[in-house]
């Protein structure tokens, strides 16, 4: 920021949203000699919710998002695994978190269908295999806190291992 010195010195309000210990600002003048401030050590705010990340994507705290990348295609019948992590609003990671949170997803018959354990350090990995080919979503949820809803995550089929015969009247339910 450009900031017009009056009696020598000037006045401004930083607004830190990435949580650090290694933050310091460093303010430079012409005909001035430069500093450097001490360093700051900027903690994350009140727990505010769960972040899912599934495979393919990876946390940017103080991000618009909390995340970059995109979901990598799964497969029905195969494990992959999703962090859960408790953060404030501005996608930091609350390490002092150990709250109970439930995993569900939006695949009906996926296996397990909902697990609930307590966060350790304030993020928790998750076995997930969904068995329905389309997309598929993960949600934690957690008391007091908003839940955290993956992107969809496509989910290829399978290796075939089964012929269905089906007859007039019945309906295939993929994934059953």
């Amino acid at each position: 920021r450009i900031m017009a010195l009056s009696g020598g010195s000037a006045v401004d309000n930083w607004y830190c949203i990435t949580a650090s210990t290694f933050t310091a600002f460093n303010v430079t003048a012409t005909a001035y000699q430069s500093n450097t401030s001490a360093v700051l050590n900027v903690v994350p705010a009140p727990l505010d919710r769960l972040q899912a990340l599934v495979p393919g994507e990876t946390a940017v705290p103080g991000s618009g998002t909390g995340k970059v990348g995109n979901a990598t295609t799964q497969t029905a019948g195969t494990t992959f695994i999703v962090t859960i992590n408790a953060t404030d609003k501005y996608y930091n990671l609350i390490s002092t978190v150990t709250a109970e949170a439930t995993v569900t997803t939006s695949d009906n018959f996926d296996t397990p269908g909902s697990q609930v354990n307590n966060l350790s350090g304030g993020t928790r990995n998750y076995a997930i295999k969904f068995v329905t080919a389309g997309n598929q979503t993960v949600t934690a949820a957690s008391t007091g806190t908003a839940a955290g809803v993956s992107v969809a995550i496509p989910v290829q089929p399978g290796t075939p291992t089964k012929i269905q015969v089906l007859v007039p009247g019945e309906t295939a339910i993929p994934g059953s």
